[in-house]
C-alpha cells in the first residue's frame, strides 16, 4: 500500500488511480473530515459505516477493513491530516481475500455487520483496536450457500440497521431486499 500523498496537480499515478473521495461528516457538521489524497490507496472500497459514539469511520475493502478516527475527544479532526491515513484492521482468517462490501455499525451490540460477497452472507465482527473477530450471534444468509430461498442471499451488496435493530440486506442477485429480525430470522 502506497502511503505517500497524491499530488493533486500531478497526473494520476497507479496508487492515486484507485483512490476514491471519502467524505465523513458528523451530525450537524458539513465539514469534510477525510481527504482521499491523504490516504493510502484503497483496495476496491465497497462500503463504509460510522460509529458516531467512538468517532470512527469504517471502510470495507477487498480482503480487509480500515478504520479512521475522525474525532479526538469528541472534536472533529480538522488539523494534522497525517492522522487521517487510516488503521488497517486485522480480519479473521475466514475472511482473508474476500470481497467485503456494505457495512453497518450496530451500536446496541457494538458489532460491525459486514457484507461478505464472496460467501454470500452478512457477518458480525467485534472490532477491538486494530483487530477484529467473528462475533457471537446470527449470520445473515447462509454462508457459502448462495441461493434464492428465504434466508439465502445471491450477491449481497449492502446492509443497514434500523432503530429497532433489524437489518436490511440488498440481495442484488435475487432483486430483493431481505429484512432480518434481531434474532436473525429473515422476512421479505
Amino acid at each position: 500500500v502506497n502511503a505517500a500523498p497524491c499530488d493533486a496537480g500531478a497526473p494520476p499515478t497507479t496508487a492515486c488511480d484507485f483512490m476514491q473521495p471519502i467524505i465523513a461528516s458528523l451530525p450537524g457538521d458539513d465539514t469534510n473530515l477525510v481527504d482521499a489524497r491523504l490516504m493510502p490507496a484503497l483496495r476496491a472500497p465497497g462500503g463504509f459505516a460510522t460509529d458516531v459514539a467512538a468517532g470512527r469511520l469504517y471502510i470495507a475493502e477487498t480482503g480487509g477493513l480500515r478504520a479512521i478516527d475522525v474525532t479526538v475527544a469528541g472534536e472533529p479532526i480538522l488539523t494534522a491530516p497525517s492522522t487521517w491515513r487510516g488503521q488497517e484492521i486485522t480480519i479473521p482468517p475466514e475472511l482473508a481475500g474476500h470481497a467485503l462490501r456494505g457495512l453497518a455499525f450496530d451500536g446496541a451490540t457494538e458489532t460491525l455487520l459486514v457484507v461478505d460477497r464472496t460467501d454470500a452472507c452478512v457477518r458480525r465482527l467485534v472490532v477491538t483496536g486494530s483487530s477484529s473477530a467473528l462475533a457471537d450471534g446470527p449470520t445473515l444468509g447462509r454462508c457459502q450457500a448462495p441461493g434464492s430461498t428465504l434466508g439465502q442471499l445471491e450477491a449481497p451488496t449492502d446492509v443497514v440497521i434500523d432503530r429497532a435493530g433489524r437489518a436490511y440486506v440488498s440481495d442484488t442477485g435475487n432483486n430483493r431486499v431481505l429484512r432480518y429480525e434481531v434474532d436473525g430470522t429473515p422476512s421479505l
